[in-house]
C-alpha cells in the first residue's frame, strides 16, 4: 500500500533529475514501458501493471489507427513529492498545484498522486493517453476529441490487470444530467470548434469540468449509442483525422450530416437514459462472496447454491474488510445488496452464480456487459487465495 505522504509521478520522456534521485531509482521493463522508480518493488510492480493495462487498452480500443510516429514509452515514478517539485519547478513553475500535465514537444507526461490509488489510477489512464495519441494523430486532434477519448479511458474499470472500457461513473453522470437540466451544456458546434488555448483558458476562468464530462459523453455516445449504431462511423472519423483531414469536413463526410442540433438532441436523450455501470461494483461484491466462501471452507461447511452461500454467511454473521487496489471496502453478510448486481445501461439482468465443485466452487457472473467476471482459486502451502478475473 502507498504509505502516507507518498506521491507518484509519471514522466513519459527522459528529463534530467537531480543525481540523488537518479542514483537511488531503479530501472525495470514491462511489456510496454521502461520504468525508473524509487518505489518499493511491490508498489512499482502494481504501477507497472496498471500502465501496461492502460497501454493495451489504447492499442485494442483504437486498433484501427496505424502507428504513424514511433515513441518509446518511458515512465519515471517518484516516491516523494520533493523530488517531483525539484524536477518540474524549473519547467512549469508551481507543480504542487497540478494533478497532471503534458508537454507535447518533446513528449512529457507528468502525473502526481497524493497517497490515493484511485486518483493515481484515473490520472494515469487519462494523461498517458495524450502521449499515445501523438503516435496516432501526427497532424493533431481537436481538443474535445482528445480530452473526450482520454476521459473515456479514464472512466474504464481496472480489475486485476485488465481494463473494461465504456464504463459510466455515477458522479459524472449525475453532474452531466444536471448540466442538461439546467441548460449548462455547451452547444456541440461550439465545443467541437474550441481551440486548445480556449479549452485551457476555460479551466482557469470558467467551469472546465463541464467540458471534460460533456466531451466524455460525446465519445461514449458515438461508440455505444443505439447498440453501437455510430461506432463504425466513429472509427472512420478518427481515421480521417489521423490522415490530416479537417475534423469538421471529416464529420460531415463520415456521419452524413452537418445538423449538429439534431445530433445533440439525440445525445441528450441518450445521456438522460444512461445508468451507472456495474462492473466495479460486481467485482467488489464477488470479492466479498469469495472471502465468505473461504471462511466457510475453513469451517468445513458445505454450500450448494448462491442462496445457500448467503444463508450460511448470515448464520455466522460474517463481516470482512477487503483491500482492493489500495482501498479498503467493508462488507456485511446481512446487507442483501451484496448478493445482487444492479442493472446498468447495457446489462439488463446481471447475476451472481455458484456451482459446487471440488476442491473449489465455481463463482461467476452472467449478463454483465461487456465482460463477465469469475473467481480464480488457488492453493499454495495450504493457504487458499483467489483473484477476480475478467472475461468468462
Amino acid at each position: 500500500m502507498f504509505p502516507a505522504g507518498v506521491s507518484v509521478l509519471f514522466l513519459t520522456f527522459a528529463i534530467h533529475l537531480q543525481d540523488t534521485w537518479t542514483d537511488s531509482a531503479k530501472d525495470f521493463t514491462t511489456q510496454f514501458w521502461t520504468i525508473k522508480t524509487d518505489l518499493p518493488a511491490d508498489q512499482a510492480h502494481d504501477a507497472g501493471r496498471l500502465l501496461d493495462a492502460v497501454c493495451a487498452a489504447y492499442r485494442n480500443g483504437l486498433s484501427m489507427l496505424p502507428e504513424q510516429r514511433t515513441m518509446k514509452m518511458d515512465a519515471w515514478v517518484f516516491r516523494n513529492r520533493s523530488d517531483y517539485n525539484q524536477t518540474i519547478r524549473g519547467f512549469y513553475g508551481r507543480p504542487e498545484n497540478s494533478v497532471g500535465m503534458l508537454n507535447p514537444s518533446p513528449a512529457l507526461t507528468a502525473v502526481t498522486v497524493n497517497n490515493s490509488w484511485d486518483s493515481f489510477e484515473a490520472t494515469a489512464k487519462h494523461e498517458a493517453f495524450h502521449q499515445f495519441a501523438s503516435t496516432r494523430f501526427p497532424h493533431g486532434i481537436p481538443a474535445w476529441l482528445s480530452e473526450g477519448l482520454a476521459e473515456y479511458f479514464e472512466h474504464s474499470a481496472y480489475i486485476n490487470g485488465a481494463l473494461i472500457n465504456g464504463q459510466v461513473s455515477n458522479g459524472t453522470l449525475q453532474a452531466l444530467q444536471n448540466d442538461i437540466q439546467s441548460n449548462n451544456c455547451i452547444p456541440f458546434i461550439e465545443l467541437m470548434r474550441m481551440s486548445q488555448s480556449t479549452w485551457n483558458q476555460n479551466l482557469f476562468e470558467g467551469n472546465g469540468a463541464i467540458q471534460y464530462r460533456q466531451s466524455w459523453a460525446m465519445v461514449h455516445f458515438l461508440i455505444h449509442a443505439e447498440n453501437g449504431r455510430y461506432a463504425s462511423s466513429f472509427d472512420q472519423f478518427l481515421l480521417q483525422i489521423a490522415r490530416g483531414i479537417n475534423h469538421e469536413t471529416a464529420f460531415v463526410e463520415v456521419f452524413g450530416t452537418n445538423d449538429l442540433v439534431s445530433f445533440q438532441n439525440a445525445w441528450v436523450v441518450y445521456v438522460n437514459q444512461l445508468l451507472p455501470s456495474s462492473a466495479m461494483l460486481a467485482a467488489h461484491r464477488l470479492n466479498f462472496l469469495a472471502a465468505g466462501m473461504k471462511e466457510l471452507m475453513s469451517r468445513e461447511r458445505s454450500v450448494q447454491s448462491i442462496n445457500g452461500l448467503r444463508a450460511s454467511l448470515q448464520t455466522i454473521a460474517f463481516k470482512t474488510t477487503l483491500n482492493v487496489n489500495y482501498k479498503e471496502y467493508n462488507f456485511d453478510a446481512n446487507d442483501q445488496n451484496n448478493y445482487l448486481i444492479p442493472p446498468d445501461s447495457h446489462s439488463a439482468n446481471p447475476k451472481f452464480h455458484f456451482v459446487k465443485g471440488n476442491p473449489f466452487p465455481e463463482m461467476y457472473t452472467t449478463g454483465l456487459y461487456p465482460f463477465n467476471l469469475y473467481v480464480r482459486w488457488q492453493k499454495s502451502k495450504g493457504e487458499i487465495a483467489w483473484s477476480i478475473v475478467v472475461g468468462r
